[in-house]
């Protein structure tokens, strides 16, 4: 059985009995209060293709400018359509706002949904998350208790602008270690200072990094990764440049792989290069690197001379220190005792080749042997004092060792031969005046 209106036509009235199992066309308005399996007072507008079958009522999928269900006091540009056979879409003003995908995703001006949260749009496209009031505001990222992944943030684009902002107060990321605490890890403060490890910090530095506290480590350490495993020498593993505001490089700290093979885990032959720019230049230049053995080269101490004397000591442990002669930094200064100085006429010169790694093997050279003058005045020897080893980290270990002789320090025969000199010389002066007496 069909009920038919046509027209303006309208039936109201109470319907307490029958129960609507056939289709029901509609040319106007029909009015009802109780009808069985439908709950409520309604109005079914006039349009074609609206059925009511078995309590379920069915109208056609509209469009965007025309949704098959509108609203009376919005027009007939606002309501909700099918796009496509299981797929729902809201609209207002003839425009399409919010649509759900057979799949269950949403989207937010996405017709075309490709994520379960799809946004488009200018500042439509803002996703605003606003607290009531008395909680703080969170998106929370939460992995499936089955997948042993968490959650990404990103941002993807090919061009363009993206900003993560924090309109009051620092920009802050923590993470959970262990399990369920909620640790701080980085902030940008208000002053742009970017803090690892540390959620203050005062001066002019930009980067804060402080270690963690932990059984493990407590150390700050900022590591610079290279892509690829050197292929060579001279291959850059990390660089630090120091420019201006136009990104121009007036110095650079870079470490790069140094001759011979790089082998992962077990060769890892590298040199530290520091480079500055010169007047005039437009880019920097090597001053100084630190080889792979701890040799330190600077080709500007060879370049730049100077008439004065040595005045630099090398310790046993690789420290540089300034050698001095100032009475400032004497105490029970005393005239040297002649028996000193006679006993270093029991040196014995030397000719020799070396065996150091930088000197020419075909060369020879004059001198004497460090044990040897050790045994005569140990006053006259450089003595290594301290062995250095270096840790799994290879971090230098300094251990106190036995005294060593190691080299000759031949500055300190001048004072013992003035003094020989000053003595011949008198002996010389005496025997004269003694040969002028006898008139000779």
């Amino acid at each position: 059985m069909s009920i038919s209106i046509s027209g303006n036509g309208s039936i109201t009235g109470v319907l307490t009995s029958y129960t609507f199992d056939k289709s029901v066309s509609v040319g106007g308005t029909l009015t009802y209060e109780d009808v069985t399996n439908v709950d409520s007072v309604g109005i079914i507008t006039a349009q074609s293709g609206i059925e009511l079958t078995s309590g379920v009522l069915s109208v056609p999928d509209g469009s965007e400018s025309t949704p098959s269900i509108q609203f009376n006091g919005s027009g007939t540009d606002t309501g909700f359509y099918s796009p496509a056979a299981d797929q729902l879409a809201l609209v207002t003003n003839g425009t399409g706002r919010l649509f759900v995908d057979s799949s269950g995703g949403v989207g937010v001006g996405a017709s075309s949904i490709s994520a379960k949260l799809h946004i488009i749009g200018g500042n439509a496209g803002n996703c605003l998350i606003d607290n009531d009031g008395s909680q703080y505001t969170q998106l929370l990222l939460q992995r499936n208790s089955t997948v042993n992944t968490g959650g990404d943030l990103l941002i993807n684009g090919t061009a363009g602008e993206f900003q993560i902002r924090s309109l009051v107060g620092p920009l802050c990321f923590h993470t959970s270690s262990p399990a369920g605490t909620n640790v701080e890890r980085l902030r940008i403060d208000s002053s742009g200072r970017l803090l690892v490890g540390v959620s203050s910090a005062s001066g002019s530095s930009y980067l804060h990094v402080q270690g963690r506290v932990s059984a493990i480590t407590e150390y700050a350490g900022i590591s610079l990764r290279r892509g690829s495993l050197p292929s060579g020498a001279s291959q850059t593993l990390g660089v630090i440049n120091f420019t201006d505001n136009s990104e121009n490089i007036g110095a650079q700290i870079f470490a790069e792989s140094d001759a011979g093979s790089w082998t992962s885990g077990s060769n890892h032959r590298s040199r530290l290069i520091f480079a500055t720019t010169a007047d005039g230049a437009p880019f920097p230049t090597e001053r100084m690197r630190i080889n792979r053995n701890g040799l330190v080269s600077a080709q500007g101490i060879y370049d730049i001379t100077t008439a004065g004397s040595a005045n630099v000591n090398v310790g046993s442990s690789g420290e540089l220190q300034r050698s001095t002669s100032s009475i400032k930094y004497k105490t029970n200064v005393e005239t040297i005792i002649d028996d000193y100085s006679d006993v270093l006429l029991n040196c014995r010169p030397v000719w020799y080749r070396s065996t150091c790694e930088s000197d020419n093997p075909d060369h020879s050279w004059w001198g004497f042997i460090a044990e040897e003058v050790a045994e005569i005045d140990p006053r006259l020897v450089h003595w290594k004092t301290t062995a250095v080893t270096y840790d799994e980290n290879g971090s230098a270990v300094e251990t106190p060792c036995d005294p060593e002789p190691e080299g000759v320090q031949y500055d300190r025969f001048v004072p013992h031969l003035l003094n020989l000199i000053k003595r011949q010389k008198q002996q010389i002066e005496a025997m004269e005046a003694r040969l002028t007496a006898a008139g000779i």
